[in-house]
């Protein structure tokens, strides 16, 4: 009873922070550097807003597209699932000038849920990288990938 009690208090954190409230996106992510980016959102009713940049051009929206209602349900319940778990944090790639960077999160009234984040170290150190261990958080990050030109990489 205690578990059932405590996945409807994170959904309805989940509920409460979402656009409806005008507290921003279920889920958002950004990944790249100076020459090449991409960023996207999905908010609770299901819509994907995505953007990517390349070498200095105009960035490129993608026309809105929503996410079915099986893969909603899907990507709700995983999110539960990575608020629940731990983290892990490692050494990533080395740092250089032109390194990338970003974050995949979701978001609730209890804030920020990270899937997984890579920060920058200082130049000739490595970066950051920290991961939920939650196996729903690699299904979250094969969806996202799926949808952007610039996927994470360690």
């Amino acid at each position: 009873m205690e578990g059932l009690i405590k996945g409807l208090w994170i959904a309805l954190g989940i509920l409460i922070s979402q656009p409806a409230f005008g507290l921003g996106p279920l889920l958002k992510y950004s990944y790249g550097n100076q020459a090449a980016s991409s960023e996207l959102s999905i908010q609770l009713d299901g819509t994907i807003q995505r953007t990517e940049k390349r070498n200095g051009l105009q960035p490129e929206e993608s026309p809105e597209v929503m996410l079915t209602p099986a893969s909603r349900k899907k990507l709700f319940e995983s999110i539960q699932s990575v608020y629940q778990s731990g983290h892990t944090t490692a050494t990533g790639n080395v740092t250089a000038p032109g390194s990338r960077s970003g974050s995949l999160k979701a978001f609730s009234m209890n804030g920020p849920i990270v899937i997984r984040t890579i920060e920058p170290g200082q130049p000739g150190g490595s970066d950051t990288v920290t991961r939920s261990d939650a196996p729903e958080a690699r299904w979250i990050e094969s969806l996202v990938f799926s949808l952007v030109r610039n996927r994470m990489d360690d």
